[in-house]
């Protein structure tokens, strides 16, 4: 009996230990997955060919993996950031390497921390400083290339706020799918208070477009049930003296990628920069 009148006596202080531990678990755990949702799907190390890779070094000694394959001093490097839910390897399977060597452009994709065989854990600081870092591999190895980053729903988040980052180095960015911020699209899905209570990251796009003096297309599809078409609408007027946007009519989120209208605004986009 001793024992429940102890529990009786401290309850308030043990319910809300309780409640810490679980939103604590809340945030680090189910919200973390939410947001980084590695695939389980290896990758290979030497990459497929004609792919190279490269491993980086970030802070705390953590290693990002890298494919690339440059293979003109004329033509760009585009630098391409995977969406959330993808790594280098699920990009190889999609058939993604094949439609950026028909641009006849050089690229670099890379794993964000804990992704594929990147160490590390990701986060939006974590996600940024790789970015940087593929950035600064890029420019000190191949300086004689122009620099386009692109990126896909949470990868357009990265391509933007990198540009941001670094002014006077990038030639373009290509935005697929972006959204305003990660609080406004979460709350499109999630009750506003608990997207307050739980949301520590915040990818925001909007501050990051007005910093940014360098061409940048924007598509996004109609029916994105994910990020809706809203959010790319409202991104195209942010910046629309170098904002260049497509609406497709009949993609949603998943299928931007099928359309072959998607394909020609970007080899026409890139082409015009050349």
């Amino acid at each position: 009996m001793k024992i429940f009148s102890i529990l009786f006596q401290y309850k308030f202080w043990i319910i809300t230990g309780l409640i810490f531990i679980f939103f604590v678990f809340m945030n680090n755990f189910l919200v973390r997955r939410l947001i980084y949702p590695a695939p389980w799907i290896s990758v290979p190390s030497p990459p497929p060919a004609p792919l190279k890779e490269a491993m980086l070094t970030i802070s705390e000694n953590e290693r990002i993996h890298c494919w690339y394959f440059i293979d003109s001093l004329q033509d760009p490097v585009l630098i391409y950031f995977h969406g959330n839910g993808e790594n280098i390897e699920t990009l190889w399977i999609s058939g993604l390497y094949t439609q950026f060597r028909q641009l006849k452009i050089n690229f670099v994709v890379m794993d964000y921390p804990g992704y594929g065989n990147s160490s590390g854990k990701p986060s939006e600081e974590s996600v940024l400083e790789s970015a940087s870092e593929v950035i600064r591999w890029v420019k000190e190895n191949h300086p004689g290339n122009s620099l386009i980053l692109a990126g896909w729903s949470l990868g357009a988040s990265v391509a933007i706020q990198s540009a941001a980052r670094h002014p006077g180095e990038i030639r373009a960015v290509i935005a697929l799918s972006p959204w305003l911020s990660l609080d406004t699209v979460a709350r499109e899905h999630y009750p506003v208070w608990l997207v307050r209570m739980l949301l520590t990251e915040h990818y925001d796009l909007a501050s990051a477009l007005k910093k940014l003096k360098v061409p940048i297309l924007i598509i996004h599809g109609a029916q994105d049930e994910i990020i809706p078409v809203s959010h790319g609408r409202e991104l195209s007027g942010t910046n629309n003296l170098t904002v260049r946007y497509l609406e497709l009519p009949r993609a949603g989120h998943s299928d931007l990628f099928s359309s072959v209208l998607f394909w020609q605004e970007i080899s026409d986009f890139i082409r015009d920069l050349k």
